[in-house]
């Protein structure tokens, strides 16, 4: 048994005793400590090991042993034990840093209740099956919108919020989460869009995701019966188009931009790359040219951490905004600009053509009336 869904974690922390809060926080706590993998293991400074879903440690409790601490049925026995019946989490750093909260909805006390489907109702095949599929196995949960009438991938992100699940233009870190591009978005070949999920957010913001009907990407390993088609890995940016979508409620407390609160951005012409690389042919071209003459508009990379008196002052986020919105904007007026000197030099041409014609018809006509 290597990583849990949520639901499982909630059902082997209710038989261990925790109930109500107590069960939000430390399953939040599991989330934070070991993203609910039962073979997680941590060296520390110190030398010894913190072990399992809740990382006990083999130092101040070599009382559980490892074969406990790597079952999940146990180590929430004794994470149990350890918190006091589940009335003292301060055990557990995660728990006095606060970072749990961030898998509770962003409260500091119970977690929202998790609106969900009771299926998968998405044709096999489509990306929507797999993005529900999916994302079941690894939190427990389908999603609540998954009827008739309001599934195409271009829908979830409205669907999302009237459901209460969160939505972000950034990847959390740590939980799993659904990529939604919008229609003609990164290589997305349709206006109904495409979902996928997240399998890792990578060091520059990118995210490698699993996706079902996409037609390019190296194999992606599952134990899913996938009726015979094709999964496959993609590196998706973020971007115009692009959101996050995942179970729960409450604000993002972890973003997929790393330590601290710095935006990261995909500068257009990366995201112009990516389009004609996964895109093959005419048609990823005229996709490309799509993205390349729009107008990102501002681009905000401050943080908004970083105030004073209520002031924000990240200078070097404000130079770093001014220079990548004037670059990016620049490439679709460069763009805008030649094709309306290109229309205007055909019109020309035209005109000109007309006039020839017109002259060298009216020249014997002329000549005519003048004799």
């Amino acid at each position: 048994m290597a990583t849990i869904s949520v639901a499982q974690a909630q059902s082997y922390a209710q038989a261990a005793g925790f109930s109500g809060n107590s069960l939000n926080i430390i399953v939040g706590i599991a989330q934070a400590e070991s993203g609910l993998d039962t073979s997680a293991r941590g060296t520390n400074t110190d030398g010894s090991l913190d072990r399992g879903i809740l990382q006990i440690n083999n130092r101040w409790h070599p009382e559980v042993s490892d074969s406990c601490a790597y079952n999940p049925a146990c180590a929430f026995q004794q994470g149990y034990r350890i918190s006091n019946k589940g009335t003292n989490f301060n055990a557990w750093a995660t728990y006095t840093s606060g970072k749990y909260r961030q898998f509770t909805g962003g409260s500091g006390s119970s977690a929202p209740t998790v609106k969900a489907g009771d299926g998968n109702n998405y044709p096999l095949g489509q990306c929507t099956w797999w993005a529900d599929e999916r994302y079941h196995q690894l939190t427990g949960y389908y999603n609540p919108w998954n009827h008739t009438g309001q599934g195409n991938a271009n829908q979830w992100l409205q669907r999302a919020k009237d459901y209460g699940w969160n939505t972000d233009t950034k990847p959390p870190k740590g939980i799993p989460s659904i990529i939604c591009l919008q229609g003609f978005t990164q290589g997305a070949t349709s206006s109904l869009g495409h979902v996928a999920i997240v399998e890792k957010v990578n060091s520059d913001g990118s995210v490698l995701t699993s996706n079902m009907n996409w037609r390019a990407g190296q194999p992606f390993s599952t134990n899913l019966n996938t009726g015979g088609y094709p999964v496959t890995q993609v590196t998706f940016r973020q971007g115009t188009g692009v959101s996050f979508l995942w179970a729960g409620g409450g604000a993002l407390s972890n973003n997929g931009s790393g330590e601290g609160g710095a935006t990261t951005y995909t500068p257009l012409l990366e995201q112009v790359h990516e389009t004609l690389v996964n895109v093959p042919g005419f048609y990823g071209m005229a996709l490309a040219l799509n993205e390349l003459e729009k107008f990102p508009g501002w681009i905000n990379l401050v943080d908004p951490s970083q105030t004073a008196f209520g002031v924000n002052f990240d200078v070097v986020g404000w130079i770093r905004s001014l220079g990548a919105t004037c670059t990016d904007n620049f490439a679709p007026f460069a763009v805008r600009a030649m094709l309306v000197s290109l229309g205007i030099f055909i019109l020309l041409m035209l005109v000109v053509k007309i006039v020839l014609e017109v002259g060298d018809k009216a020249v014997p006509i002329i000549r005519t009336i003048g004799a």
